[in-house]
């Protein structure tokens, strides 16, 4: 383990060091900007590039994060791995269920209050949410209107969104007012499938949770009204 300084930037990377034989995990301490919640993650997702045998063939070969750009279907598909594994391990099935308990759903706040208890980052608590949760919805991480990254439940995949399709947030969006709103403060409104998604073969209504996470960076949790709340 190198914990450091880095820049700001920076939030976590495992090399193999193959003249000692080891692997060592580099990640920044917690700062001001970078809560401990968000170092844990980063650790997490690295530990996941260790323990997946794929994963760790490539690093062992020196092709790791940054040698797989040029093929960005694989890249994405390591990184949401490795995410999913960071996820899982920060918040295991069992302490999730009990705090659902007989909610059945979780709000946008109520996975911030599940981040705290966690030490968990607000994104691997969605994530980890969107992927266990039995209702449709997706979560959907953007930086100055752009989607960075989404999850979507096996019920939306099952629905026939399990993608958005789409590069930006909709205009008139919860989303992009929470661009000039205060970090963790929940905008809610109604949305539509048409205007999240790319084309579909049907439309349904839905409702919007976004927040700042500070930035540029928004948080959104889409839900079918039909979905029982």
């Amino acid at each position: 383990m190198a914990p450091g300084s880095y820049s700001r930037t920076f939030h976590g990377r495992i090399e193999f060091h193959a003249s000692e034989g080891t692997f060592i995990l580099f990640y920044p301490e917690p700062r001001s900007d970078l809560p401990i919640g968000r170092v844990r993650f980063s650790i997490c997702h690295e530990l996941g590039h260790f323990y997946i045998p794929e994963h760790r063939d490539l690093i062992v070969s020196g092709r790791v994060h940054n040698s797989v750009e040029p093929f960005r279907p694989v890249k994405n598909r390591i990184e949401n791995e490795a995410d999913l594994f960071a996820s899982s391990l920060l918040i295991p099935s069992e302490a999730l269920a009990e705090f659902i308990g007989s909610r059945k759903f979780l709000s946008l706040d109520a996975i911030f209050h599940l981040s705290d208890a966690a030490q968990a980052s607000i994104q691997a608590s969605a994530y980890r949410y969107v992927a266990t949760t039995d209702e449709p919805c997706v979560a959907v991480l953007s930086k100055d209107g752009r989607i960075v990254r989404t999850r979507s439940s096996l019920h939306a995949d099952a629905l026939g969104f399990g993608g958005l399709g789409n590069q930006h947030v909709p205009e008139k969006s919860q989303a992009l007012k929470c661009l000039g709103a205060s970090p963790r403060d929940v905008l809610g409104g109604a949305a539509h499938t048409a205007e999240w998604f790319s084309e579909r073969r049907y439309g349904a209504k839905l409702w919007e949770e976004s927040a700042s996470l500070g930035r540029g960076y928004v948080l959104s949790l889409l839900s079918w009204e039909d979905s029982g709340r």
